[in-house]
Order: C-alpha cells, then structure tokens, then sequence
C-alpha cells in the first residue's frame, strides 16, 4: 500500500526518532582519516555518575578510551578532526570546547554571551585541523564569524556582526 506523501514522511521522520534513542539520545559521530572511516566512534556517556567522552571501536568491542570533560552538564556536537586527532563538542552552557584525544586536554574555545532557547554555537574544522570556524551571537543576538586558531591558541573574529 502507498502512503500519501505526507504519510510516507512522518513514517521517515519516525524512523530516524527511532534510530537516534539506539543509543539513550546520545550523540556519535564517525572519525574520518583521509578517505577512509577510521575504526572509533565517540559517545557521550554517564555511565561513571559523571558525563564523559568514551572513544570506542564502531564495532563495540574492547574496551572504550574514556575523557573527562569539562563544562555545563550535557555535551552534544561531536565533530571529529579531518586527521582524526581531536574533537569539538559542545555544553549545556552554549560554550564550544575542543579536546586533544593524545593528552585528554581539554579547552574552552568560545561561549555564547546570553542564553536562548536555540543553541547556535557550533564548530566546524578547517580541512588541515588547524582552525575552527564558528558562529558567536553578540549581546544583541547578532552572529559574527570566528575562526579559532589552534597553533596560536587565539580567535579572530572574521565579519563584524552584521548581516543584511
């Protein structure tokens, strides 16, 4: 029997609910290393009492390679670095951090000055990982992009805030 298009969508959209609760809500994300998916999935996890980042095979077996985090309360965004060495992720508080999976450091790039209902901080890696693109909201809710430099361990601000 076909659906209506209506239907046929609302039974997709149901599917990927679905999907997405396989893991408690929890948010992955697949390591890329050139062309090829590289064998670690991460998962933000309170398995311990506390949230941690757990870096594990995709396939779930051996044991998984477990980060402390620092920030607000629930992490969310993985975004894995195009040399698969570091991943950003984002906190309760709208801040942006970015951990270096060799040392397990932990660094705060940028926070959102105001709360609002909708999280915009989000992070996006140059193709080299070296720099980190993101959008910051100012006091009156008007986003400028930055780029956070790595090697200088500095932001610079790439357009003033304002948008037409």
């Amino acid at each position: 029997m076909e659906f209506p298009r209506r239907d046929r969508h609302r039974t997709r959209r149901k599917r990927r609910c679905a999907q997405s609760h396989q893991h408690g809500g929890r948010q992955r994300a697949l390591a890329r290393s050139g062309r090829r998916t590289a064998n670690r999935s991460p998962i933000f996890s309170d398995e311990s009492g506390e949230y941690e980042l757990h870096v594990r095979a995709q396939d779930g077996k051996g044991t998984a390679k477990k980060y402390a985090l620092h920030g607000a309360g629930y992490y969310d965004r993985p975004a894995w670095s195009p040399d698969s060495k570091k991943i950003l992720y984002t906190d309760n508080s709208f801040s942006l951090y970015v951990i270096d999976l060799a040392g397990g450091a932990s660094k705060k790039i940028a926070s959102e000055p105001l709360y609002s209902p909708r999280k915009t901080i989000r992070g996006s890696w140059s193709p080299d990982s070296r720099w980190i693109a993101y959008g910051l909201n100012s006091l009156s809710y008007i986003q400028s992009v930055n780029v956070y430099s790595l090697e200088q361990d500095k932001s610079f601000a790439v357009t003033d805030g304002f948008r037409t």
